[in-house]
């Protein structure tokens, strides 16, 4: 009987590995930019999923901003910084 118990585990495929593989994220980054095509740093970039979620980033030096991690699905993009208006964006 034990030898039938180690041969069922042997033949049992790693279900937790298989669970995580399901589970599958993305990244999304980006830059800000005024109308003129100039970097604007540390405006606040956040993302709102259909569950009213929201995640928040600021964009570096380089005006560049990036969420990791995001589950699909739909997000309402906002950018707010100082000086400029808001920028609003549904997918």
């Amino acid at each position: 009987m034990l030898r039938c118990l180690l041969l069922l585990l042997a033949l049992t495929p790693p279900l937790a590995a298989q669970q995580a593989s399901k589970l599958q994220t993305g990244t999304l980054k980006g830059s800000v930019t005024d109308p003129m095509g100039s970097l604007v740093v540390d405006a606040k970039v956040s993302l709102k999923n259909a569950r009213g979620v929201t995640v928040t980033a600021n964009s570096n030096s380089s005006g560049v901003y990036e969420f990791k991690r995001l589950q699909p699905g739909a997000y309402e993009l906002r950018i707010v910084a100082p000086g400029f208006n808001i920028f609003e964006q549904q997918e």
